[in-house]
């Protein structure tokens, strides 16, 4: 963490990276940090509210080269400097303009030059690394502490190229991935953030986490993690025990625990979908990311039946087929949308 002065500016406070990150990418552990310094230091809350507001303010695309970086760079100083022209000008022209008149007019140029420089701190991000598996592809990733991470399909991480001992291992991730955590002699925490607000933290441990469009669960296959959620401004934190499943409902927001049996769900990581008593609307949901596929079905009683067995992950036809010989389908092809039908008797 940044070395924290005991009375910064407005300015100073905006420009800090940690600070930025504080409120663009909120951690468990920077929402402790700037919480406890707020407490100690009670007359600059009001501060802090105007800094969050100024850098919630500024948006700017995460897309552009470095190249346009400097450009805009380029063109942004071209533009103060036409503006402090424009300021001299009037200044002889109109004299006897007010003291507040040339303050306001100052605090307009301090705001754009600001502005600016924490337009050129966000585009100058430091350096991610990503890794991507392509659908019916799962991949193997070694991170830069020996940990490993096996992403199933249609999925991916981001995390910074180079990890700070003296700071959270953090990896953002997207879809589905089995982490094998590796435990470091200084306890370093090692924190997993989803698209929907939810951070796994732990230190030595293995687990499977999903983040999909339909749902996201958190499955504990040994060791001990806390899981932390923001939801309307607030945390909440759950630890997990072995065995344990945490799923978050789309529609609630709720997080719901149960007992499962982990090995089913990291059969990716052999290469393998493993299926015990799983309701058909999970496993057409799979389907649909794993595959890019779009799967529907005329029969809404299907949607009522569970499914067991195991299969080849890049043999998704072989799943399909188990499918529609056990309840009697019929499968029509239209490039990748799939309708499963039942079979019509024929006289």
């Amino acid at each position: 963490m940044e070395h924290q002065s005991e009375s910064p500016t407005l300015e100073e406070l905006a420009l800090q990276s940690s600070f930025q990150q504080w409120v663009r990418y909120p951690t468990p552990m920077l929402d402790q940090y700037w919480e406890m310094w707020m407490q100690g230091h009670p007359d600059r809350i009001t501060l802090v509210n105007q800094a969050r507001e100024l850098v919630l303010s500024l948006h700017f695309p995460d897309d552009l080269t470095l190249e346009e970086v400097d450009e805009e760079w380029s063109k942004m100083q071209y533009l103060i400097q036409q503006e402090s022209t424009e300021d001299v000008h009037v200044y002889h022209i109109e004299r006897r303009r007010s003291l507040s008149f040339w303050v306001s007019r100052a605090a307009i140029v301090t705001g754009v030059l600001l502005g600016i420089a924490l337009v050129y701190t966000w585009m100058r991000p430091l350096p991610m690394l990503t890794y991507k598996s392509g659908y019916g592809q799962v991949k193997n990733v070694v991170l830069p502490d020996g940990s490993t991470v096996v992403l199933n399909a249609h999925s991916s991480i981001r995390l910074d190229a180079t990890w700070d001992a003296n700071k959270p291992r953090e990896v953002w991730m997207d879809g589905e991935a089995y982490f094998s955590v590796k435990h470091q002699s200084n306890n370093q925490r090692f924190l997993v953030h989803t698209p929907d607000s939810m951070t796994v933290e732990v230190l030595g441990t293995t687990f499977t986490v999903l983040s999909r469009a339909t749902q996201s669960r958190v499955i504990l296959n040994t060791g001990k993690i806390r899981l932390h959620r923001r939801i309307a401004g607030k945390s909440e934190a759950v630890v997990m025990q072995p065995g344990e499943q945490i799923s978050l409902k789309k529609e609630t927001k709720k997080l719901e625990k149960r007992m499962v049996n982990p090995e089913i769900y990291k059969g990716f990581t052999n290469n393998k979908l493993i299926f015990q008593n799983t309701p058909l609307p999970e496993i057409i949901s799979q389907l649909e990311e794993l595959y890019n596929l779009e799967v529907q079905t005329t029969d809404s009683l299907l949607l009522k039946k569970e499914f067991t067995g195991t299969f080849p992950i890049n043999k998704p036809a072989l799943l399909l087929e188990a499918i529609t010989r056990a309840y009697k389908l019929q499968v029509i092809k239209e490039r990748n949308r799939l309708v499963l039908e039942p079979v019509k008797d024929t006289l």
